[in-house]
């Protein structure tokens, strides 16, 4: 006898009873359970892995990043910010990864699909966003531009090589000001070399 925990007999109580003159059926509906289950299991998802793991790299990145460009908000890491979110804050004309936002967008729509839907299978197609970019800085370097999902893996390093560069020029030329800091500093860098006069470095310009 299997009491519950309110002191019932499990075994006399209505749904047990009704469990038990179904066990049949239920035995035959678990059984084709495992067979789906396994199926969906062992298929291949490292597609969607590698999916997830570059959203991942890319926010971590990202986050790096607004914080440095905004430092009169602290506490983005914190905040309860979607990554969709943090892609608009960061999205800036004369930022200097301006030109990988759109792939950025498309990663994000890619990632939600992969954890939302369980039958998304990604395709070649889904990825021409984000490989379009990649295309365009490859073909101007002179480098073979990656096929198929491989171009995650190098959309990934370009897009935060270029968030991290810029957060470490925000810390050296910015003066605390965060994004309009660098900016300000780009066109000082313009005005002086257009002058023909050499940039003084930050500590000897004061």
């Amino acid at each position: 006898m299997t009491i519950d925990a309110s002191g019932e007999n499990i075994e006399k109580s209505p749904v047990f009873q009704r469990l038990l003159a179904d066990a049949t059926h239920i035995e035959s509906d678990f059984y084709a359970f495992k067979a789906m289950y396994r199926q969906i299991w062992e298929k291949d998802h490292s597609a969607k892995l590698m999916i997830l793991k570059c959203h991942l790299v890319v926010e971590h990145y990202l986050t790096s990043y607004l914080e440095a460009a905004n430092p009169a908000s602290p506490g983005i890491a914190t905040a309860r910010l979607t990554f969709a979110q943090k892609v608009d804050l960061a999205d800036h004309p004369q930022a200097n990864f301006h030109f990988f936002i759109t792939g950025i967008k498309s990663l994000n729509s890619l990632r939600n699909k992969v954890v939302h839907r369980l039958d998304f299978v990604p395709s070649e197609n889904d990825l021409a966003p984000i490989a379009e970019p990649v295309r365009v800085w490859r073909n101007a370097a002179g480098e073979p531009v990656p096929a198929g999902f491989d171009v995650l893996d190098v959309f990934t390093e370009l897009v935060c090589g270029f968030m991290h560069s810029t957060t470490k020029m925000i810390g050296r030329h910015a003066k605390g000001a965060g994004l309009p800091g660098l900016l300000n500093w780009y066109v000082d860098a313009k005005i002086a070399e257009q002058s023909g006069e050499p940039e003084l470095p930050s500590t000897l310009s004061h």
